[in-house]
């Protein structure tokens, strides 16, 4: 069984910038369901090099990025991460066994809300621009 991807809705707003969409990760065995990856991942990362483009501008080049409330089976947790292309943040934002992930950008704040479902947990949580914690 190979391992593929599901777009389970699509929503693009005004700018181009993806508003309200879900993709979501499991184990099926249907090739053309890599199609549906390829376009679920392709408007994510409009979104994300949007995020990507405000982050490097506000933070004079720094993609470091501050998230709130990611969904564990012991809580909501807060971090730091380091993202610099779309699917980098992508793979940040998520986990690694099979999830559902409903996101939002809201364009005069360019907070991404997210909601995650995955085995363990299922939540609510934000991913927002910050400075280089190393400055």
């Amino acid at each position: 069984m190979a391992t593929n991807f599901v777009v389970l809705d699509s929503q693009l707003t005004k700018g181009g910038i993806m508003t309200d969409s879900v993709i979501e990760w499991e184990e099926v065995s249907n090739t053309s369901d890599e199609v549906e990856w390829d376009f679920a991942t392709d408007l994510f990362a409009e979104v994300a090099n949007t995020l990507i483009a405000h982050n490097e501008e506000l933070h004079e080049g720094d993609t470091w990025w501050r998230i709130e409330g990611f969904p564990l089976w012991s809580g909501g947790l807060d971090g730091i991460f380091h993202a610099d292309t779309p699917m980098k943040l992508l793979e940040s934002i998520t986990v690694r066994s099979e999830w559902s992930l409903r996101y939002t950008l809201d364009p005069e704040t360019m907070v991404l809300t997210c909601h995650l479902s995955h085995h363990d947990a299922s939540g609510t949580f934000t991913v927002k621009a910050m400075p280089n914690p190393d400055r």
